[in-house]
């Protein structure tokens, strides 16, 4: 009776529990983010529940057949497990929000760690890539990547409205997720006599090489009044390496990631999600048929080389003051202002990594006070204004405030230059 239960009757009220309508609202710790999953996920709740339903009506079945019964029960104790598992956190999580809502969520992200980058960015022949037009864009997933690969820019935006200040935003992820539609925000509410448009050119893991190349094959062509450029810490990405070109191409490669071969299994189950980034002999094992690599650097295993140290070379930063001065004197060539900006970052990591990593940004922003005062170009120093450490999620990237803070310090700039 106890084995029937446990091999009829368990499988079958699993497979309705697992049904989406039931499962997504309860137990869901994924990222749906392509339609296949959700195909995927019908699929497995209505094999399960048929075989299960068609055990209950012939009864004798897996007796006749002891290699299927021993393997319908791995997976049905599998199941179980993962069920188990789903509504531990699940139900942790509820009853402890503040201390457990975070790592739920940190699960949910897990999800898509093996998945291919295409369902984000998508491949460009001279800029790397951009964001994948008409996919969502950034964390909250609440505009989407237009016509050019950016978010909420598109090809309709060409030519500039008449009367209207146009801002362009160059940079990375503190741009593409960061200021600018508050920066929008704020200078309308500080000067509503005037009409505004703030473009979003950041785009994640960006340098400054990606932006220069940008700058002259697509922002100059939305003709901005003002060009705002915030970055500094993805540069050290080229830094680093035996030797380095100006062109970027001793760090970086075109961009081809596929996704891992296991990235269903790592999608739809938080077991085998849990073995295969915190069981060490299984993580060093599973590399080699497939690149899975860590999410804190996703993009830097697949678009960059290997062989990059964290001893960094002064040398390096001509290609970063380059690519700055470029943008500057093309701007002042077609009539628009540059306002640079330092970038704020936490004090609180001290590992080897995130140590080189401060030591750029240190050097950067002197570099960028340096070239403001060469150039006689206006400088927000958020650096300064901008670093309380209250403001951070991590070291550079900041909380709603601190973006605010950004878009308030940036606006007054734009304000006394227009």
């Amino acid at each position: 009776m106890l084995n029937d239960f446990f091999l009829k009757t368990l499988p079958l009220l699993a497979g309705v529990l697992y049904l989406p309508p039931l499962f997504l609202p309860l137990l869901k710790l994924e990222n749906y983010n392509t339609r296949r999953k959700y195909l995927i996920h019908y699929l497995i709740a209505l094999a399960v529940i048929v075989f299960s339903a068609y055990l209950i009506v012939a009864p004798g079945f897996l007796e006749e057949r002891g290699e299927l019964k021993l393997l319908w029960t791995l997976l049905v104790s599998f199941f179980a497990l993962e069920i188990s598992a789903r509504i531990a956190i699940c139900l942790a999580a509820r009853l402890f929000p503040k201390k457990l809502g975070d790592f739920k969520l940190k699960w949910i992200d897990l999800s898509c760690y093996g998945d291919p980058l295409e369902t984000r960015i998508q491949a460009h022949p001279f800029l790397q890539f951009t964001g994948r037009i008409g996919k969502p864009a950034g964390f909250q997933r609440r505009r989407a990547y237009g016509d050019y690969g950016f978010v909420g820019i598109s090809a309709s935006d060409i030519p500039r409205p008449q009367e209207t200040i146009r801002i362009a935003c160059l940079g990375g992820s503190t741009t593409e997720y960061g200021y600018p539609a508050l920066l929008e925000e704020e200078l309308r509410k500080t000067a509503p006599e005037k009409k505004f448009q703030v473009l979003n050119f950041g785009l994640s893991w960006w340098t400054t090489i990606h932006s220069v190349v940008n700058y002259v094959l697509n922002v100059r062509d939305f003709k901005p009044h003002i060009v705002v450029i915030h970055h500094n810490v993805n540069d050290h990405k080229y830094r680093g390496y035996p030797s380095w070109r100006g062109d970027g191409a001793h760090a970086f490669v075109p961009w081809h990631y596929r996704g891992a071969p296991d990235r269903y299994l790592i999608h739809f189950s938080v077991v085998y999600r849990f073995l295969r980034l915190r069981v060490q002999a299984i993580y060093r094992l599973l590399p080699k048929f497939g690149d899975f690599p860590e999410a804190a650097d996703k993009y830097s295993q697949i678009l960059q080389k290997k062989g990059k140290a964290l001893t960094y070379d002064p040398k390096e930063l001509a290609i970063f003051r380059r690519n700055i001065e470029t943008i500057i004197n093309l701007a002042k060539v077609e009539g628009s202002k540059v306002i640079l900006t330092t970038m704020p970052f936490s004090q609180n990591y001290d590992d080897p990594t995130h140590l080189a990593i401060k030591r750029h940004m240190i050097e950067v922003n002197a570099l960028l006070r340096q070239i403001a005062s060469e150039q006689n170009a206006p400088l927000v120093d958020l650096d300064k204004t901008a670093s309380e450490e209250s403001f951070f999620l991590d070291m550079v990237h900041v909380t709603p405030e601190g973006d605010r803070k950004k878009a308030l310090e940036i606006g007054k700039c734009i304000l006394a230059s227009t």
